[in-house]
């Protein structure tokens, strides 16, 4: 193991991570951070009212680092952090989620690299993705530079948040986790970190990152992509040194939305571009049926854009040539573009594209 600085009084690092009925996957992350190369941390495991079996392994860990809380009733992850954040003692925070797996090194690499760079208040890291059985799906990268990560930062999160080690000094100064941004904390925090320090990813993969249909990003993913607008409109105000209009511990309601511009009609387009993104994310991990079920509860809405009509056909071309071959996914498209030719256009491309892809699989 390679030597990094560390403190004598406290541990350097305080791993964070909040956990809600990942029993099945729950030993093997814990395990991921308990046999670390990098020691001088402490475990801050949250439990958040789950109601699976995954108490009864938490209980019966008996490693002196790992400090057990325990929420009375599912409270979400952005109190299950804070929570957290308010009982540990480390410089840094690493965060983790009970269905990943960080590699032996992550913290010895990125404790280094924080103790090297002062300037930095958050570090991440590349991913390899894997399904719920740990096969591997691919990787998954990140701009690496400051100023690239700010660029990025104007359409989406620059990081995978399980991957991150965080200054605490830095994270305290803004605030920590707002929980008005529910299943999209991480993306506001980066806005705000970013207005405090330097921002940085390591080209190492460091975690491998878990995707299955339980998942945030696919149960939530209409919070998702709410949450990133309105942080995104946060952070606007803040630059341009109006208030922010995010008021302190009041959670938004619909006219506060309605007050920010999101109306009625905004958020029902966002809803069906967010069950396309279910769709997408639950087709890469393989998961066919349930895309094909979240497709097919998008063709029952009456009143569909245009543009969401062709992704919607596009999206069952693709099942259908993942389940039943290509003619039946060409097929498919033909169909779609007869009963709809408005959308023949809009969806030519990227038939195309799909149609190559699907002969180079044979």
């Amino acid at each position: 193991m390679t030597t990094v600085p560390s403190l004598d009084t406290a541990p350097l690092v305080s791993v964070l991570m909040p956990v809600h009925n990942c029993a099945q996957f729950l030993r093997e992350s814990v395990t991921s951070i308990l046999e670390q190369s990098y020691t001088n941390f402490e475990f801050i495991i949250v439990d958040d009212g789950s109601t699976d079996d995954g108490d009864y392994y938490l209980k019966s860990i008996s490693d002196s680092r790992v400090k057990l809380l325990r929420n009375s009733q599912n409270l979400g992850v952005v109190n299950s952090l804070n929570y957290g954040l308010a009982a540990s003692n480390g410089k840094y925070i690493a965060r983790m989620d009970g269905d990943d797996i960080s590699l032996k090194t992550r913290l010895e690499t990125q404790v280094r690299f924080l103790e090297k760079h002062s300037e930095t208040v958050v570090v991440g890291s590349f991913i390899e993705n894997i399904d719920r059985l740990g096969n591997a799906l691919g990787l998954s990268t990140y701009p690496t530079e400051d100023a690239d990560i700010r660029e990025a930062l104007k359409t989406g999160a620059p990081f995978a948040h399980p991957s991150t080690l965080i200054r605490r000094s830095a994270l305290a100064s803004v605030g920590g986790y707002r929980r008005q941004f529910v299943c999209a904390e991480d993306y506001d925090l980066w806005l705000r970190l970013a207005e405090v320090g330097r921002l940085h990813n390591l080209s190492n993969v460091l975690l491998r990152y878990r995707n299955h249909p339980q998942s945030t990003t696919v149960k939530s993913a209409y919070q998702v992509r709410l949450g990133v607008l309105i942080a995104q409109m946060s952070a606007q105000h803040r630059l341009s040194g109006r208030a922010d209009p995010i008021e302190p511990d009041k959670l938004l309601s619909n006219s506060d939305l309605d007050r920010l511009g999101i109306d009625q009609r905004s958020r029902e387009t966002m809803r069906l571009l967010s069950e396309i993104d279910t769709s997408k994310r639950l087709l890469s991990m393989g998961e066919f049926s349930l895309a094909n079920a979240s497709v097919i509860s998008l063709k029952r809405v009456s009143t569909v854009p245009l543009n969401i009509q062709s992704e919607i056909a596009v999206l069952q071309a693709r099942i259908a040539i993942e389940t039943s071959g290509i003619l039946t996914g060409i097929a498919g498209l033909i169909v779609a573009a007869i009963l709809n030719p408005l959308i023949l256009t809009s969806i030519s491309a990227k038939a195309i594209r799909i149609v190559v892809r699907a002969f180079k699989l044979v």
